[in-house]
């Protein structure tokens, strides 16, 4: 699960706390059942335990923000890597070995990041977990770039 070892998974939030908060019908209490993000009724959803719920949604913002900002970073390492590997796969003296290792580099970054983006919370249900992902694949990608442009220059290229 996503949001083990996260803020609010160590306080014993639930999902359903945040995506289906309680409301009321004269005296009756219940859960809405209409899952949604808490931030289209923020007071509602994040108001039973956050006094401040400015302050809250402007933290989820800024942690939304610097999530995309690294989700972003990481893209520009996928498409780099994809360009790399694409030119050195056009030169017969392109390494098979080196292609190859690229490609799979390539593979395991872009799992890494679909993971993050399909999450849907933009990082927000944990926000450390998400930036570790994102840096891991950030960092695979560069390798695979790094690896198709060995492949280009076998010659060049230092021994394994």
């Amino acid at each position: 699960m996503f949001t083990a070892g996260s803020t609010h998974f160590a306080a014993g939030v639930a999902c359903a706390d945040c995506h289906m908060p309680y409301t009321r019908d004269g005296a009756a209490k219940y859960s809405t059942h209409n899952v949604r993000s808490p931030l289209l009724n923020a007071s509602v959803a994040c108001g039973a335990c956050h006094p401040d719920v400015e302050y809250a949604t402007a933290r989820v913002a800024a942690i939304q923000a610097q999530v995309r900002a690294t989700m972003d970073a990481a893209e520009d390492a996928l498409v780099a890597a994809i360009q790399a590997i694409h030119a050195s796969a056009a030169l017969p003296s392109a390494d098979a070995a080196l292609l190859e290792d690229a490609r799979r580099l390539h593979r395991e970054a872009q799992l890494r990041w679909d993971f993050v983006a399909a999450e849907n919370s933009m990082g927000f249900h944990n926000p450390e977990e998400a930036l570790s992902i994102l840096a891991a694949a950030t960092d695979m990608a560069r390798q695979a770039q790094v690896a198709a442009l060995q492949a280009a220059a076998p010659e060049s290229a230092p021994a394994p």
